[in-house]
C-alpha cells in the first residue's frame, strides 16, 4: 500500500501529468479492491479506479502505458504492443512468501524494465511522457519473438489444435 501510494502522491510524477495534460487511472488488482478507499492523491490527473465503475479490457484498450507488479495482465498489453514497466519493490519477500520462479523472469525475459524504488519508476515515467510513450527497441524485439503471429487468427488455430487432438 504504502510504495503504490507513494507514486499516487509523487510530486514529480504529478507535475509532469499536469504539465503535458496526461490522466493516470490507477487500478489495482480485485483483491486489493476492498481497501481501495485508503488509497489517496492530491491531483484531478489520477483517477483511482473501483472495479465497478471501469472496465479494465477497455482500459487496457485505450491506456498508452502499464505499470504493474506481477499481474500476468502484462501479456495482453505486451501483445498489443505498448509500453510497460514492472514495480515490483517487494521482490525478495514476494519470491520467498508467494511465487516460485517459473519459466519467466522479468529482469530477462519482460517487456519493460523493472524497478525496485519508487524514484527510479517516477524518473523513467517521466522520460516516458516526454518521449510520447514510445517503446523501447529492445522491449520492441522482446514482443515480437514472444509474439510471433500478429494476425486476426488465432481462434482458428487453437479450435484446429484442439479438432486435431
Amino acid at each position: 500500500f504504502k510504495c503504490w501510494n507513494g507514486v499516487l502522491t509523487n510530486r514529480d510524477l504529478i507535475n509532469e501529468l499536469e504539465k503535458n495534460n496526461i490522466n493516470l487511472v490507477f487500478y489495482p488488482h480485485y483483491e486489493m479492491q476492498p481497501y481501495i478507499k485508503e488509497f489517496q492523491t492530491v491531483s484531478p490527473r489520477i483517477k483511482i479506479a473501483e472495479f465497478k465503475k471501469y472496465d479494465v479490457q477497455t482500459l487496457l484498450k485505450e491506456s498508452a502505458f502499464l505499470v504493474t507488479d506481477y499481474s500476468s495482465i502484462f501479456f495482453d498489453f505486451a501483445y498489443m504492443q505498448k509500453p510497460l514497466a514492472y514495480y515490483q519493490f517487494d521482490f525478495d519477500k514476494f519470491t520467498k512468501e508467494h511465487y516460485k520462479q517459473g519459466y519467466f523472469d522479468y529482469n530477462t525475459a519482460g517487456f519493460g524494465p523493472v524497478f525496485k524504488t519508487e524514484s527510479e519508476l517516477v524518473e523513467y515515467l517521466v522520460k516516458k511522457i516526454t518521449d510520447g510513450f514510445a517503446q523501447d527497441d529492445c522491449y520492441k524485439a522482446r514482443c515480437k519473438d514472444f509474439f510471433p503471429l500478429r494476425d486476426q487468427n488465432n481462434c482458428q488455430r487453437i479450435y484446429q489444435k484442439i479438432i486435431e487432438q
